[in-house]
């Protein structure tokens, strides 16, 4: 459970500052990974939350510019 806040505190913090989106995929894959080292997860349940944190950013981007059909989301972002 702590894992899940912590990776919820790095999403919260880095979507406060301005960044693009190839960089923000980046970014939250490094904060996914810092997380999972900082709690020390085993292996099994580190693989687990990349995977979530993966799909997540894919339907958020995909929500955004639908290319490919999404995994869990199933509306689109709101227009402009």
């Amino acid at each position: 459970m702590r894992l899940h806040r912590q990776l919820l505190l790095a999403v919260l913090l880095l979507t406060c500052s301005p960044v693009r989106s190839a960089e923000l995929i980046i970014v939250w894959n490094d904060l996914a990974l810092r997380a999972i080292r900082y709690a020390n997860a085993p292996p099994p349940m580190a693989v687990r939350q990349m995977a979530i944190v993966h799909l997540a950013m894919f339907d958020t981007l995909n929500g955004l510019d639908a290319k490919y059909r999404s995994y869990l989301i199933t509306n689109a972002a709101p227009g402009d």
